[in-house]
């Protein structure tokens, strides 16, 4: 009588046709946005013909031959020339190759959810390292919860450094799983997913402009660039750029953001309300800290909006 141990030794022999690709294509899948197979929940007869079968091949015999060694899988396809490509290129190419099937030009995509809280809270400074342990539950909107419960269960969120650890420890609620997630395609865990739905939504932009904790990051990265009272608002505003994008402003746009800090400081001192409840549970600050603080808060949280930040390219 067979057993679950004998399905996997077969699933892991060397000569098994399909267990290698499948995990090859999904590895693939992550760093370039769709894999050499679309269709990575269906590599059978009724899904999509892989794009570049001897590739997708000659990845599989190496993963195996490797002893199933992932991170050398994974060196093998970041070091290479097609995944090093940028992702501008001639019109035509777009035009002959909308989907980037041929990967004649570096992919280009929206990250998950997950990899976007992480980004922000990684950049703020405020991404707590600790690793394992129980679930942990981040601040979410009041009354979460109470529609899908029949005892009434309310949400309560953690508080400290736990709520500044990574996705992957968030706790998750099938029934009412956490927004900031969901609104940006993570799946909703009720059925297994193996590629992601990516939209372009009105909410999502809503999300990450107005959602408290990602303002606070933004407010933390801005509190610690001002602490740096030798820089000019221009060093200022490029530190702040390539601590989250890894790149520099060119000259237009480090004019308009520099413009939006001057009307946004100026505005915030002459409503004094706005900049306390930006501030809000900070101390030690005067109304023209106050008003800089925030002005320089909303001029990060506009770094983190932008395409460049959030699109992997």
């Amino acid at each position: 009588l067979a057993s679950r141990m004998d399905l996997a030794d077969w699933l892991l022999k060397p000569e098994h046709p399909l267990t290698a690709r499948v995990a090859v294509n999904r590895f693939w899948q992550q760093f370039f946005g769709v894999g050499l197979v679309k269709t990575s929940e269906d590599l059978g007869a009724q899904g999509e013909v892989p794009s570049h079968p001897r590739l997708l091949d000659h990845l599989s015999h190496s993963f195996v031959s490797s002893g199933w060694d992932i991170k050398k899988l994974v060196r093998e396809i970041v070091l290479s020339e097609a995944y090093q490509q940028r992702s501008d290129a001639p019109t035509e190419r777009f035009k002959e190759d909308p989907e980037n099937r041929m990967v004649a030009r570096g992919s280009r995509f929206r990250m998950d959810a997950e990899m976007i809280r992480d980004q922000i809270l990684l950049t703020s400074g405020l991404l707590s390292e600790v690793k394992g342990g129980p679930s942990v539950k981040p601040p979410q909107p009041p009354g979460l919860w109470k529609a899908v419960t029949m005892t009434g269960e309310t949400f309560r969120s953690d508080s400290g450094e736990k709520i500044h650890r990574r996705s992957i420890y968030t706790f998750w609620k099938r029934a009412m799983p956490p927004p900031q997630m969901t609104i940006l395609n993570a799946p909703i865990r009720d059925a297994c997913t193996a590629r992601r739905e990516l939209t372009n939504t009105p909410s999502q932009a809503l999300l990450l402009l107005n959602e408290t904790e990602y303002l606070k990051a933004a407010r933390s990265l801005a509190a610690s660039l001002l602490e740096q009272e030798a820089l000019t608002p221009e060093q200022r505003l490029d530190r702040a750029w390539e601590t989250i994008t890894a790149d520099l402003p060119d000259d237009r746009e480090r004019a308009e953001l520099l413009k939006l800090v001057d009307e946004l400081e100026a505005s915030y001192a002459a409503n004094a309300a706005e900049a306390d409840a930006m501030c809000e549970g900070l101390s030690g600050l005067d109304a023209a800290g106050k008003a800089r603080l925030s002005a320089w808060t909303m001029a990060v949280s506009t770094i983190y909006n932008l395409d460049i930040t959030k699109t992997r390219r």
